[in-house]
């Protein structure tokens, strides 16, 4: 089992958040509150607080060259925005792929599930200097059995946001499809 963390690949088109402290606030909460059934928010919530949410599509930087379109136009490693083109990679994933309101193209943040997948006794943490807060994970070590039930997750084992994490299927699945914009590093190997 593998495990991968997203990272653009190439100069992808770029999904950029127009009212950015909005939805760092929205980002912030769902990492801490979850958006499952079972967690605190409802789907309907969670629509409709996304449904606030413009994102604005750019395929050029300032200096007026051409970024190429992107199947996930790239926003962050934590936060993942996609087009239609990757409905069937997703399928049988319990993320969510919710739409959020873009002029250009019918985009929608993909909603992982946040489940306890670290070992956190086994994994090497990031530390914020002086505090000793938790603020990442260097060397993640995850839980095979828990991993293996979702090929893409956001980890909640910690009281910071999380990276997106895929598994090695999901990996296959996207590359399979000839899908465009991500490149995946690894980070564990179990």
């Amino acid at each position: 089992m593998r495990v991968y963390t997203l990272a653009p690949q190439g100069d992808p088109e770029l999904a950029n958040v127009v009212d950015t402290v909005a939805f760092l606030n929205l980002s912030a909460r769902l990492q801490r509150e979850g958006a499952g059934p079972d967690d605190h928010w409802s789907e309907w919530d969670v629509e409709q607080a996304l449904a606030n949410v413009t994102v604005r599509l750019y395929d050029r930087e300032v200096d007026g060259s051409v970024r190429w379109p992107a199947d996930a136009p790239w926003h962050s490693s934590m936060d993942l925005f996609v087009k239609d083109t990757v409905d069937p990679v997703f399928a049988g994933t319990s993320a969510r792929l919710l739409p959020v309101a873009c002029e250009s193209t019918a985009l929608r943040y993909v909603l992982p599930p946040i489940v306890p997948a670290l070992d956190v006794e086994r994994s090497v943490l990031s530390l914020m200097p002086g505090s000793g807060r938790v603020i990442g994970v260097k060397e993640p070590v995850f839980k095979t059995s828990v991993v293996a039930q979702h090929p893409v997750f956001k980890d909640g084992s910690l009281k910071c946001e999380s990276l997106i994490y895929v598994t090695e299927t999901f990996v296959d699945r996207w590359k399979r499809a000839g899908l465009r914009g991500l490149e995946f590093e690894e980070v564990w190997r179990g």
